[in-house]
């Protein structure tokens, strides 16, 4: 799934599973992603609505996309954090994860034309944002399995095999996935 044909079909055969209603009118690549294995693709509908859509082929039973919905629904619930409403989890044609775009205008767009005012302003948004997700605290670490807003299914292991098991799935960018947002619409 290297090629933007397969990304298109890829992509294609989840939305119409996770969203049997939804007829696909296009698929493309969006914004930078950690992880090379991952990619994430905006797809326009043919209401002319948008879903993203992150697939992640190394995930096969979907584990980590249900532990990122979960994380995401409980951060939606407990935290001022702006984040994507989750639509779907699926496992076919490979794991996926569909979302609702985020509102509001990515901060890589913004950043580099901004002025200095407004990049303290976006940087001040963006630091108050990651305190509040900290300040979340758990009794132990461990990966988010599961769960939802109410709380988070955690598989708890000891900080070093959390930390190995997150550094063996970061990398160097790759060329499409998911984007910061500042929460605000033009």
């Amino acid at each position: 799934m290297t090629n933007g044909d397969g990304l298109t079909r890829t992509v294609t055969r989840a939305v119409r599973t996770s969203l049997p209603e939804a007829t696909v009118d296009a698929v493309e690549p969006a914004g930078p992603t950690w992880n090379q294995t991952t990619r994430v693709a905006r797809v326009t509908l043919t209401d002319g609505e948008a879903v993203y859509c992150k697939v992640t082929p190394d995930d096969p039973d979907g584990a980590e996309l249900r532990g990122e919905a979960a994380a995401v629904r409980y951060a939606a619930a407990n935290t001022p954090v702006t984040v994507p409403t989750v639509l779907a989890v699926t496992t076919d044609p490979v794991p996926a994860l569909v979302t609702e775009p985020v509102a509001g205008t990515p901060v890589d767009e913004e950043w580099f034309d901004a002025a200095p005012e407004r990049r303290e302003t976006l940087a001040r948004r963006l630091g108050r944002s990651l305190a509040s997700v900290h300040a979340r605290r758990f009794d132990r670490p461990g990966e988010i399995v599961g769960g939802d807003g109410d709380g988070l299914v955690v598989e708890h292991a000891p900080w070093p095999d959390v930390l190995e098991q997150a550094a063996r799935h970061a990398s160097t960018p790759a060329t499409t996935g998911s984007r910061c947002s500042t929460g605000e619409t033009a």
